[in-house]
């Protein structure tokens, strides 16, 4: 019940009081010694609640347990209506833990039992680290705030029994303590479980706890024994420069301090400076009084320390090790991903209905037929790269072929003089790239001092970029591309300016530059379904996460990158609802020298009438954009302090602002692994 309360929200959970009590019995039903399981999954409690609605029968109880079956069959002595409506309602409950596919593989995880009887196939269990010197670290930021708060109050579920068993089983003299962190942490505070069990019983089971949040009046604010819970029992208190409430200060002050002394002292701490208050080293002594502490640097490797990784370890980081550890991590201690839906026909409608999936285009499809493009006065053997869910309606045929759009600039001689070397190409369509992996002669490479392998990566990297390459994708790192090539010098063709390095959601990426482009001969495709002038590769992965992410939203039926309004405005990516209508608009950001162009790309976005999504390659560069922004006066407040923490504090921040220009925010790491769930 906590656990489905932190995903629908106190107030909306308790509403339903009747089907919180159906669920209740239910699962002390499905845990019947007799007829019941020693565990069930996620699967057969929705099992369970469809057969009492639709054949008003319940999972068999032993005699001990008649109170749990009169319970549940009154029920069955209801108006239809009104007991569809109960049932209904334990379904909704039921499809918030089933619609998120990572809560579902946990939830309906059943282990196996051998011939014994014991279960062997437990995928990870807290008993098997507490007696050890061990750091686990679970990193929940980029998940949805419901699946977050979820999976945080089932790990402090499996953490509170193994702690308990441990002590069943004899075990009491704890060597090792078990030093539990929860960063933003006034949600999971205010439940029963924290308040009620592990904040005041704790200690005895050799847990300590250590709650990080912004200030103890969110606790408040959702469980008032919550709050008192936190004042008393948490002994050992660390406070930054924040507006503290009374209660706190309170606790804090002693004969030679008054509250609002203190209060006072701790509103003109400048950054980085705490105030500590720790308890009494002993019995019956009396603490030292507050004073004030400054932290440790930044560990080395972290982008904002003395020491950041080197490029070449960054990469060595991303390609090998991190791979490597989140692969360990999944074979020891994942779960392994069903080969299909458990889901069956009759479940379908069954509570909150389901919202129908739509297909959409791989990544890099192109078409191959010529056809006229609506936005250039030439043929072209490609069409606009849109994304979309369903058929592009045609061009229309009345519009202005010669008139040039805005994003590509005037026609030009130049211009007109390629489109007649492109008719006089050769008859198969093929360009000179096209025909040899090789398009510069040896001669030239000899001078530049560059091997075949250089251009060859260079082409192709070209090809991904223009997402013609009929392997990789904007969404493969380009890390494994490289790796194809032996005789291949990157850092020479950095060095030469031909090629740039950068990295976009995680990943290795290389941007051919205009010089590397003029080598090749070949052009880097521009324009409306195309893309922007002078793009950079981080920045059409962004906008690619951005089709992507709008492509699964059940408001919208088609999407088109780099679209341009009827006034010549270019969005990165816009969204159309069945009806045509545009009602989402979104842009990809990435750090910029430039303050004025987050302003301009604010007040283009604010100019249509749509819901608008900012992407951003990294947390830096999306506090910066929000700086700009409010510097601007474009939006009301600032995003500051814990809020600016992670991308999900930053999402939730903005959110709440009433911005016309600004819906949400995203990483990209966090739309990729978004897309990924």
């Amino acid at each position: 019940h906590d656990i489905l309360r932190m995903i629908m929200g106190r107030e909306q959970y308790g509403q339903a009081f009747v089907a919180n009590e159906i669920l209740s019995y239910l699962i002390k039903a499905l845990f019947d010694e007799e007829y019941g399981s020693d565990v069930f999954g996620l699967d057969d409690l929705f099992a369970a609640a469809l057969r009492m609605q639709r054949d008003q029968t319940i999972p068999p109880v032993s005699a001990d347990n008649q109170n749990i079956e009169e319970s549940l069959t009154r029920h069955f002595a209801k108006d239809n209506h009104q007991f569809q409506v109960s049932m209904d309602a334990v379904g909704n409950r039921l499809d918030k833990l089933k619609e998120d596919a990572h809560l579902r593989r946990i939830f309906s995880h059943v282990p196996e039992q051998n011939d014994a009887g014991e279960y062997v196939d437990n995928r990870f269990d807290f008993r098997e680290f507490l007696d050890e010197d061990a750091t686990i670290i679970f990193d929940l930021g980029d998940l949805r705030p419901e699946a977050q708060r979820a999976i945080t109050l089932l790990l402090l579920s499996n953490l509170w029994d193994a702690v308990q068993v441990r002590r069943r089983d004899g075990q009491t003299n704890y060597e090792k303590l078990t030093n539990l962190i929860i960063e933003e942490a006034a949600p999971v505070a205010s439940t029963k479980l924290v308040s009620e069990q592990l904040l005041p019983q704790g200690r005895s089971f050799g847990l300590s706890m250590g709650l990080v949040m912004q200030f103890p009046e969110q606790v408040r604010n959702r469980n008032e024994r919550a709050y008192d819970e936190v004042l008393n029992n948490i002994k050992t208190k660390l406070i930054g420069n924040i507006s503290i409430e009374r209660d706190l200060a309170e606790s804090l002050a002693h004969e030679d301090l008054s509250p609002t002394e203190l209060r006072n002292r701790i509103n003109t701490l400048p950054s980085g400076e705490w105030i500590a208050h720790l308890p009494s080293p002993s019995f019956g002594e009396t603490g030292p009084p507050p004073f004030s502490l400054k932290p440790l640097p930044i560990a080395p490797g972290h982008p904002e320390s003395d020491q950041p990784l080197t490029e070449p370890q960054e990469d060595h980081f991303e390609a090998v090790s991190r791979p490597r550890m989140v692969e360990r991590t999944q074979t020891q201690y994942g779960l392994t991903e069903p080969a299909e839906s458990n889901t069956t026909p009759e479940e379908t409608g069954w509570g909150s209905s389901e919202a129908e999936t739509t297909g959409s285009a791989a990544d890099g499809d192109t078409a191959t037929d010529p056809t006229q493009s609506a936005f250039i006065s030439e043929s072209t053997t490609e069409d606009a790269s849109t994304s979309t869910t369903q058929p592009a309606t045609d061009s229309d045929p009345d519009a202005d072929e010669s008139e040039m759009s805005p994003l590509f600039g005037q026609t030009t001689e130049t211009d007109e003089e390629s489109a007649a070397d492109q008719a006089a190409g050769p008859e198969n369509g093929a360009t000179p790239v096209q025909e040899s992996s090789v398009p510069v002669p040896d001669d030239e490479l000899r001078q530049c001092g560059l091997s075949r392998d250089d251009v060859r990566f260079l082409n192709r990297v070209l090809d991904v970029m223009n997402r013609e390459d009929d392997e990789y994708t904007l969404l493969d790192r380009m890390s494994q591309l490289r790796d194809e090539y032996d005789d291949l010098h990157v850092e020479r063709l950095k060095e030469q300016d031909l090629l740039e390095a950068d990295s976009a959601a995680g990943r290795k990426y290389y941007t051919v530059l205009p010089d590397g482009r003029d080598l090749l001969g070949r052009e880097l495709k521009a324009g409306p379904g195309a893309g922007d002038l002078g793009e950079k590769t981080p920045h059409k992965v962004g906008v690619r996460l951005l089709e992507l992410w709008l492509q699964q939203r059940d408001d919208v039926g088609r999407v088109e990158p780099y679209y341009e309004t009827d006034d010549g405005t270019v969005l990165d990516v816009a969204g159309f609802d069945e009806d045509g209508d545009l009602v989402w608009a979104g842009e990809a950001e990435l750090a910029s020298n430039n303050r004025h162009a987050p302003v301009e790309d604010y007040d283009k976005l604010s100019a249509v009438d749509a819901d608008a999504i900012w992407a951003f390659n990294n947390r830096e560069t999306a506090l910066d954009v929000l700086e700009s922004l409010a510097d601007a006066d474009r939006i009301d407040e600032r995003v500051s302090g814990r809020a600016a923490r992670s991308f999900a504090t930053i999402r939730d921040a903005v959110d709440e602002f009433d911005a016309a220009g600004l819906t949400t925010v995203r990483g990209f790491k966090n739309l990729d692994q978004e897309l990924n769930q």
